[in-house]
């Protein structure tokens, strides 16, 4: 899902945060450079479009999601992913209707988790006490914030895509529109859809660290807080 939301200050200067379910993760982990990847070039051409005065991107619900292969060659495929998506937000920019918005509200939530375990294999797992001492202990947080009838929820972890759509439903019936951001609010790895739990995948095994059924879980804890925005 790509989501684009659109701010227009009274004296005509617009800015657009945008949102994509897709990892931005064409360079491989041998590039030593800092780099923005394909949505950092998308930002520099948004900011040079004439469209906007400022741009900004968020990581959506990117578990499950890769950006398309277009090409092998890492910088041909920053350009394709970078165009491309940037084109589908210069066509609809323009059009996104605004409103004068005075409030906003904010929800900064504990979740809570069971004790961390890294699987090796399907019979050998890795206990909590070595894995905070492998990997640290960090609390977690689910974060959301509603503008108007426009609603973040950013989530700790790369939340899977497939995971969306019956949440986005009841935020649509609610006529509210939401945001699912990853990497919010600290990381606890992947949280997939439960049924992938014994997958021997790196999504699922590798970093699937709290046991299964999180997806619901978290899942649940999304629809309720969306359940307490309050529809303008």
């Amino acid at each position: 899902m790509l989501r684009i939301v659109k701010i227009e200050q009274d004296g005509g200067a617009k800015a657009a945060v945008i949102t994509f379910a897709a990892h931005c993760t064409v360079f491989h982990a041998h590039l030593m450079e800092l780099s923005g990847d394909w949505a950092g070039l998308m930002m520099t051409q948004l900011n040079s479009s004439g469209k906007m005065d400022f741009a900004s991107f968020s990581a959506g619900a990117v578990g499950s999601h890769g950006p398309y292969e277009a090409s092998k060659v890492q910088e041909d495929e920053v350009k394709y992913m970078a165009s491309h998506v940037g084109a589908v937000v210069e066509a609809n920019f323009d059009s996104i209707p605004v409103d004068y918005i005075t409030k906003m509200r904010m929800i900064h939530l504990p979740f809570y988790m069971r004790q961390p375990e890294w699987r090796v294999n399907a019979y050998l797992i890795v206990r909590p006490w070595l894995f905070k001492k492998l990997f640290g202990d960090e609390q977690v947080y689910i974060n959301k914030l509603q503008l108007g009838n426009i609603v973040f929820e950013g989530t700790p972890c790369d939340f899977s895509g497939e995971l969306v759509g019956p949440i986005d439903s009841l935020a649509k019936s609610k006529n509210l529109h939401l945001l699912v951001t990853s990497f919010n609010g600290g990381y606890m790895g992947y949280v997939t859809d439960t049924k992938w739990y014994d997958m021997n995948a790196y999504e699922t095994r590798i970093m699937g660290w709290f046991g299964p059924e999180n997806g619901d879980y978290m899942s649940e804890v999304l629809e309720r807080m969306v359940d307490l925005a309050k529809t303008p």
